[in-house]
């Protein structure tokens, strides 16, 4: 019986921080976005300026939840070397955050792409690619993070993901 109030106690505990960090609703925060080369960044076919930045990534102010669509348009054409790409969402209040990895991302038939429907990422075949030997680069955002850096299968390609409840997660701690 004692086990049984104790398990109970912890679910009706765990609860709230679930529904915290797992949002149906839209959560405002702000997106940091780390790339070496060029990209163009759409939510939900809308483009989003990406500050230019030579150290730290800066904020950009956005809303996200589950359904939205992220398109990352990528091209490193004029550089030498793969490209990479790093994203990070911060909610408002410090308390939920996407760790964006390459498993999240796939790679979309048209670079030319800015958005596509639920079903049309369902089809998408090829998964970005993870760039492992930039994990040292985790630490340019101001915040702990499991980010993982990522590219297409091409120099001038676009990538994209379905936001899904599982990818919110409570922020880690500093």
């Amino acid at each position: 019986m004692k086990y049984a109030l104790a398990c109970l106690l912890l679910l009706l505990t765990a609860m709230p921080l679930a529904a915290q960090s797992e949002p149906n609703e839209p959560v405002q925060g702000s997106l940091y976005v780390l790339v070496d080369h060029s990209a163009t960044l759409f939510i939900n076919g809308v483009e989003v300026k990406i500050p230019k930045s030579k150290a730290a990534p800066k904020a950009i102010p956005v809303t996200l939840q589950p359904g939205d669509h992220i398109v990352v348009k990528l091209s490193s054409t004029h550089s030498k070397g793969e490209g990479s790409c790093m994203l990070l969402f911060v909610s408002s209040t410090r308390q939920t955050m996407i760790s964006f990895r390459a498993v999240s991302f796939k790679i979309l038939p048209d670079p030319e792409m800015t958005d596509f429907t639920p079903e049309q990422f369902a089809g998408f075949e090829h998964q970005a690619v993870p760039r492992h030997d930039l994990e040292n680069k985790q630490t340019l955002f101001p915040y702990k993070n499991n980010c993982e850096g990522f590219w297409g299968d091409r120099d001038e390609c676009a990538i994209g993901t379905l936001i899904t409840r599982d990818m919110f997660s409570p922020i880690l701690p500093q």
